[in-house]
């Protein structure tokens, strides 16, 4: 293939006519944005291209000649695409790079336990979550959390909060077997124990269930401006005191969302935008909306503002913008576990853009 065949089939990708199979090769290979000069990472493609190349060489000695020369051509494909950016995009400009040379690492377990007299717990930053007992509290290995005592009365149906810094995560696996992951900045409100007929609990932030099954006592979460009912389900609530908007998106099963002079039945695929001027039911990507549980942040065609936002929270970092549009749109994902520079870099490559790092601020400026 040629370099005019691989720049036209990136054209055909700008102009959203490429096949499916085309499409993914493209969309997994680089961020990319709406601007046409748009380049990948080079890292990132190399991995892509020798984790294909491992693939369909290894399971080459099963396969008959036809998928070896279908792989040898997705081969070609990714290489040439690589060498086709590698050699004619031109490199950064020096001042895009100029104001990396500080650097913020990524967020991590972090999360505080708040029992129901008060008494604060940090929870070890070593360990992914908690489990609820009877009357106890253990990390998800089994090991008792310290600092409980016999008064901190774990036993009775009182409630306790488990919240998250910037800059935290954390998961809990409720007395009924349900599982919860909090995303940075976020809290839930949960019992020790539920009742005989219903399992309620009040969260802030970001927060991904997977419900317990129970025919008997139907699941109940309440934000700010919704309640959600479900009996068995997985489903991301994101609903940050700080935005104007909740987002309600059912990966399995089926909830009903419900407000004031408004109730819906949610299913899997779809998305419930809950807003002071009403609710609105998209169909979306779960995969994308629950990529943060995945280790990733994802940029599926989102704002700068919505991209800086999660940065914001997940590095704990403040966020300024000088002289740039933040309505700009973006694709892609990146590791959640890079440090912030790495993150920066992969956007600054669509020439967009371009950051500064000043402490705990994070300036965006035109490219």
């Amino acid at each position: 293939m040629t370099k005019d065949e691989l720049a036209e089939l990136l054209k055909r990708y700008q102009q959203g006519m490429c096949t499916a199979a085309e499409k993914r090769l493209i969309e997994r290979l680089h961020l990319y944005s709406h601007d046409p000069k748009a380049a990948p990472s080079d890292d990132l493609v190399k991995d892509e291209i020798w984790q294909n190349i491992e693939a369909h060489t290894t399971g080459q000695k099963r396969k008959n000649h036809r998928p070896v020369y279908s792989a040898a051509a997705a081969i070609m494909l990714l290489i040439g695409v690589y060498f086709l950016y590698h050699y004619m995009r031109p490199s950064p400009t020096p001042s895009a790079k100029q104001h990396m040379v500080v650097d913020i690492p990524a967020g991590g377990n972090r999360a505080t336990l708040k029992l129901s007299n008060g008494k604060r717990i940090t929870l070890d930053s070593l360990n992914a979550g908690i489990k609820m007992h009877a009357s106890a509290v253990s990390y998800l290995n089994g090991v008792p959390v310290p600092g409980q005592r016999t008064n901190d009365d774990l036993s009775l149906s009182t409630f306790h909060e488990l919240e998250t810094p910037k800059g935290g995560q954390y998961q809990l696996m409720l007395a009924d077997g349900t599982k919860v992951w909090l995303n940075a900045a976020s809290s839930i409100r949960f019992p020790s124990s539920f009742s005989n007929d219903l399992r309620e609990v009040t969260i802030s932030g970001e927060v991904y269930f997977e419900i317990a099954q129970d025919k008997n006592r139907p699941f109940r979460v309440k934000t700010k401006n919704q309640h959600i009912q479900v009996l068995g389900t997985s489903f991301n609530v994101q609903a940050y005191p700080d935005e104007a908007v909740e987002h309600t998106t059912l990966v399995s099963g089926k909830i009903k969302i419900e407000r004031e002079g408004f109730s819906e039945i949610i299913y899997p695929g779809h998305r419930a935008s809950i807003a002071t001027e009403g609710v609105t039911i998209s169909e979306v990507d779960t995969d994308e909306t629950t990529a943060w549980r995945s280790g990733f942040i994802s940029f599926n065609e989102q704002t700068l503002a919505d991209i800086m936002q999660q940065i914001s929270r997940w590095y704990n970092v403040r966020i300024s913008y000088e002289q740039v549009d933040p309505s700009l749109r973006f694709g892609g994902r990146v590791s959640r576990y890079a440090n912030v520079s790495e993150v920066l870099r992969r956007l600054e490559l669509t020439e967009q853009v371009r950051f500064k790092i000043d402490e705990r601020r994070i300036v965006v400026m035109k490219y």
